[in-house]
């Protein structure tokens, strides 16, 4: 049985560099996942560097924290729905 997302709940910016060769973001966003019946508070780190735009798949989403040992989950599904949710919420909000 794999772990499914069920909501994102909130972000945030742990890092921003602007200007020079180092320009990026460094991001958490935390979500609910539904494993066997319970709920798990995790999070993911989020990184955009120079270059990529908000749109593109060079924002990295790493692997999700929280969840039990041995669980599984589909990452390229969350990381696709984590880059929406980290440009609708972080990027878009502090444009």
């Amino acid at each position: 049985m794999k772990a499914l997302l069920k909501k994102f709940t909130g972000s945030r910016i742990r890092k921003q560099s602007l200007g020079g060769q180092d320009e990026m973001y460094d991001a958490e966003v935390f979500c609910i996942f539904q494993y066997q019946g319970k709920d798990y508070p995790c999070k993911a780190s989020i990184k955009q560097t120079v270059g990529s735009s908000y749109e593109s798949r060079g924002i990295e989403v790493y692997r999700v924290e929280g969840l039990p040992a041995g669980a599984l989950y589909d990452h390229d599904t969350f990381a696709e729905t984590a880059r929406h949710y980290y440009t609708e919420r972080v990027v878009k909000l502090g444009d």
